[in-house]
């Protein structure tokens, strides 16, 4: 029963997790993705602020998740990283290994998302959700993140 309660509060790391991740790719990934991406340059001035509405939804979605300990709260949490976490971990392991060059947040994105992702999408099972629906959400949830990259590292094109 303890192992149950206590464990729920890890949903409380999603906000520290994206943030450390937002941290990881401040320095240097705009500079990088418009190296990599030819066109007009996506700004590098409004990085920070633009991760903000991502954050407060993490924030808010993880505590939801951390106090209720419904399986409601966590489909919606594991659909949200599915997108903000799964997708984005594999974005930049696909792209530091086709374009042989690092990624900034591949390193946050490898020892931290998936790890975390996995955790989570076990949580989610046990509360009764079936593996062939978890592997639905997550596949539909993280779609347009993983058709991103794909226009990103195999297309050299923006998505936005």
């Amino acid at each position: 029963m303890l192992s149950k309660l206590t464990s729920r509060w890890w949903l409380l790391l999603v906000p520290v997790l994206f943030a450390a991740h937002v941290a990881e790719e401040a320095p240097g990934y705009v500079r990088w993705f418009n190296a990599i991406v030819p066109g007009q340059p996506i700004p590098e001035a409004g990085f920070l602020a633009a991760q903000l509405t991502p954050f407060l939804a993490a924030a808010f979605l993880g505590l939801a998740a951390a106090v209720t300990g419904s399986r409601w709260a966590g489909l919606i949490l594991m659909l949200w990283c599915s997108h903000f976490l799964f997708a984005n971990a594999i974005y930049h392991l696909v792209a530091s290994v086709v374009l042989l060059t690092f990624s900034p947040g591949l390193v946050t994105g490898t020892i931290f998302y998936l790890p975390f992702f996995w955790w989570l999408t076990g949580w989610v099972r046990a509360r009764g959700v079936a593996l062939w629906v978890v592997v639905l959400l997550v596949f539909f949830a993280s779609l347009p993140a993983l058709l991103q990259t794909y226009m990103v590292v195999f297309e050299r094109r923006r998505f936005y």
